[in-house]
């Protein structure tokens, strides 16, 4: 019997930074997963992610949602697997080849490792690598909370009366009294 991942994403209503389309990228990403490769997906989409305050659409690139799935999962998952939880977990999508050049560059790098079985998992480097993307993205975050706090402290900021001068006219224009 066929193993069936049981969600729909049509539902989900399009954000700006995700994929469009999710429901229909979603089953063709589980089309292209072997029936052994399937379980370990739907195992994988029902881990709780614990400890990350970022969301994936923060992470950036194709290299750092990679590694985000690998990370927050702390899963070892082929390429296909990734592609597809990239889809159907955090709406966003990459292609197979993309993923796999990714996948490569971060074994080089030292944030991953490949297993003899064609899985990926994330180093401690690559763990790290996140934590400081993440930190990053914190400190961000803070920044334009601090700022939208200020701004509504101060109210709206006044705008000039197009009726009124600015008060430039008068120095463009000097007096008939000024040499």
């Amino acid at each position: 019997m066929a193993t069936e991942h049981r969600i729909d994403l049509s539902v989900i209503p399009h954000r700006p930074g995700q994929s469009e389309g999710l429901e229909a990228r979603r089953k063709r990403a589980w089309d292209t997963l072997t029936e052994s490769e399937r379980p370990g997906v739907i195992e994988a989409y029902g881990r709780p992610v614990t400890n990350w305050e970022m969301p994936c659409i923060e992470a950036g690139g194709v290299y750092e949602r990679t590694l985000y799935a690998l990370v927050v999962l702390w899963a070892r998952l082929t390429p296909g697997q990734i592609g597809y939880m990239l889809i159907a977990r955090w709406h966003k999508g990459a292609d197979q080849t993309t993923i796999r050049t990714k996948l490569a560059l971060m074994v080089s790098k030292g944030h991953a490792r490949w297993t003899r079985d064609g899985r990926y998992y994330a180093t401690e480097e690559g763990a790290v690598f996140m934590r400081a993307m993440e930190t990053a993205w914190a400190v961000r975050q803070r920044a334009a909370m601090r700022e939208r706090r200020v701004s509504e402290r101060r109210g709206p900021v006044p705008q000039p009366d197009p009726r009124q001068g600015t008060g430039s006219e008068e120095s463009a224009n000097p007096s008939p009294d000024q040499p």
